[in-house]
């Protein structure tokens, strides 16, 4: 007979395997029918996330899930259906027609229920809806949560003319075959938009009109769709100057010049962030080495952490190991892979463009590498790239451009998957003086650091960076400077 311990060992192995089991993704496939006939085109996502796919002609699908998921399944005139996995085995979903039975019916002329939005805030500025100039349609948020708020992509589906959900992304035009382009609170996403609590949705306006995206340019060639969340409220205007919050600065003197002192250092500084700002240092005074040693090590400590992996490719860049930078960030890639937040995909790709055609790798890696830009059109794009400590507090960022219109966003504490590392790109035909200013709420106690990199001319061959790191305290309350930025 066995051990009682033997048998308590078995069964905490047992307990292990199951928990590993669900926590691990998988893929879901099934069939999905309407009274007994294959149906296509049915909208399948993981509640709750980004992850979705569509059903194919045979009403077949596959996603990638886990145990203990719930998958959404939703089709125009059906009724919605969901379905929590329990293990993976094939699924047969049955959809059921949507009806709404009436008795007698009245036909009046009356007000809609649901006001629409007057005004919406873009990457470009205000939208005034009333005053346009082209066809757009406006949803108040109210009206978006009230179609069995989905997800945001969902429920437009069938409220809007050609209007077609696609697992890369969403066609407002039928005689287009690129995808709408994502102005969520200032902040650009192709493809489909990431998971948006319904909530804190305040208004939507979908704009398929050529002549309402030519200010995005070809990115807005298949159409916008612009979504302003109560997270993203503008800024009272100070009637004073705001403070200059400074950058960390260390002194040549204050810095171990050698790997013996900079070994005593590590042993004795347990703030991995302020070994994130000494490896800054070094290489702002030209020790190079020192810093790639310093940034090698806090990779050691944090080897899924996307912050490591940039801060250690910018490092061996800078001391001509080009090939090695390319290799950290496909590790990332391959590390992560189908699981990728898209903010982090984004960023990662970016680094990967500018090594590509800054650096001259385009020679030696030619066509394994799916470049998805033209340096000749991207080169007068700034790069900004900002990255937070705290992703469980929230900063928020306001840029102004030289023509006094401004975007605000959030770092920390929302939505997005990655909500502490965000970029997003300046316009270089814009000239003048863009500005950066940092606002921080005055009931938060934070300790944390925030580090802005600018890169200007980000896919040309002049290769110019700049990061600056400012430690925000508990004593940083109110609204700050950042930097200001001359195009």
């Amino acid at each position: 007979m066995l051990s009682k311990k033997l048998i308590l060992k078995q069964l905490i192995i047992l307990s292990i395997l199951l928990f590993s089991l669900k926590s691990v993704s998988q893929k879901a496939t099934g069939y999905i029918y309407y009274d007994n006939i294959p149906l296509p085109d049915v909208n399948i996502f993981v509640k709750n996330s980004s992850k979705r796919t569509v059903s194919n002609g045979e009403g077949k699908f596959v996603i990638k899930t886990s145990i203990g998921d719930t998958l959404i399944f939703s089709h125009v005139g059906m009724v919605t259906e969901e379905r929590r996995i329990e293990q993976m085995d094939a699924l047969k979903i049955h959809l059921t027609k949507r009806v709404t039975e009436l008795d007698e019916v009245e036909i009046k002329k009356r007000k809609s229920k649901f006001s629409k939005p007057k005004t919406l805030k873009s990457i470009f500025g205000e939208i005034e809806v009333d005053k346009l100039g082209y066809a757009a349609y406006s949803f108040s948020g109210k009206e978006i949560q009230s179609y069995s708020f989905i997800g945001v992509a969902e429920a437009l589906v069938g409220r809007v003319p050609n209007y077609k959900l696609t697992p890369k992304g969403v066609l407002l035009r039928s005689f287009r075959k690129n995808y709408a382009l994502w102005d969520i609170n200032g902040m650009l996403f192709d493809g489909l938009p990431p998971f948006i609590e319904p909530e804190t949705i305040e208004s939507v306006l979908v704009i398929p009109s050529a002549a309402g995206t030519v200010p995005y340019g070809k990115r807005g060639a298949g159409g916008v769709i612009v979504i302003n969340t109560n997270r993203f409220k503008s800024w009272d205007k100070p009637k004073i100057e705001l403070k200059q919050l400074y950058s960390i600065v260390y002194k040549r003197k204050d810095l171990p010049t050698n790997a013996t002192q900079l070994s005593t250092l590590i042993k004795t500084e347990k703030s991995q962030e302020r070994l994130k700002s000494l490896a800054l240092a070094y290489d702002k005074t030209g020790k190079l080495a020192l810093a790639l040693r310093l940034n090698r090590m806090l990779f050691s400590y944090n080897p899924h952490d996307i912050t490591a992996y940039r801060d250690l490719g910018e490092s061996l860049l800078k001391n001509n190991r080009k090939n090695e930078a390319w290799n950290i960030y496909l590790a990332y890639l391959d590390k992560h892979g189908e699981d990728l937040d898209k903010t982090a995909l984004g960023i990662i790709f970016n680094d990967m463009e500018r090594l590509y055609h800054s650096y001259g790798l385009k020679k030696t890696i030619g066509n394994k590498f799916d470049s998805k830009i033209n340096p000749k059109i991207n080169e007068e794009e700034t790069r900004v790239v900002f990255e937070w400590t705290v992703p469980n507090e929230s900063l928020s960022i306001e840029i102004i451009n030289p023509n006094n219109q401004s975007i605000h966003f959030l770092l920390g504490n929302n939505t997005a998957q990655l909500s502490s590392i965000q970029e997003l790109f300046l316009d270089g035909k814009i000239k003048g003086n863009w500005k950066m200013n940092l606002k921080v709420n005055k009931d938060i106690e934070l300790d944390g650091t925030l580090k802005v990199t600018i890169y200007q001319n980000w896919s040309s061959s002049k290769k110019l960076s700049q990061s600056n790191i400012f430690s925000i305290t508990e004593k940083t309350k109110g609204s700050f400077k950042l930097m200001n930025i001359t195009l």
